[in-house]
């Protein structure tokens, strides 16, 4: 993969990972990568070197080290956060995929990339579609996430509850569907 596209990314400091399941992996992944790379994962990053050491020291790791990390070293992004046992080769579709599903709508090798979660565009909309039947194919999705996937979403929600307004309001709505309300 051409990492120099990775460049022109714009990441967010979220933490995103399973620390139990990350940690290993950061260190392990830190350990085997060569200067070479260790360099090149610092240039990409933008990051300090005690960043990327506090990541593999605590295993609380964000999409702006993941991401070149996985690139660099070509093992899937989403084994180090620890979302997946696969470590699986590092291509542009894998960091494209999980740029998606934390969120990041533009793709590598585009200028930028802004951070949107579609679903809080419209709060309403969020609500009316709580609210109404579920079809087939949704409840297939939902059928196929599994629980950790849940708890990552809840989690992320609730972090992005402190600091937005609209993730405020989502989250309560949850809770109310939660409890039934």
């Amino acid at each position: 993969m051409d990492t120099a596209k990775l460049k022109d990314i714009k990441l967010k400091q979220t933490l995103i990972s399973d620390a139990e399941k990350a940690q290993p992996r950061l260190r392990l992944l830190w350990k085997n990568a060569n200067e070479t790379q260790r360099k090149e994962i610092l240039e990409l990053t933008g990051a300090a070197e005690s960043s990327i050491d506090r990541a593999r020291r605590s295993g609380r790791v964000s999409a702006k080290i993941v991401v070149p990390m996985a690139a660099v070293c070509n093992v899937s992004p989403f084994y180090l956060i620890g979302m997946t046992d696969q470590t699986g080769p590092c291509d542009e579709d894998e960091i494209n995929a999980f740029l998606e599903h934390f969120g990041y709508v533009k793709r590598v090798g585009a200028k930028g990339t802004k951070k949107i979660d579609k679903q809080t565009e419209n709060v309403a909309a969020a609500k009316e579609m709580l609210m109404a039947t579920i079809d087939d194919s949704q409840r297939a999705f939902m059928e196929r996430m599994s629980v950790e996937d849940i708890i990552a979403m809840i989690r992320a929600m609730a972090v992005r509850a402190e600091y937005d307004d609209k993730y405020k309001q989502m989250l309560l709505y949850l809770k109310m569907l939660l409890l039934n309300i």
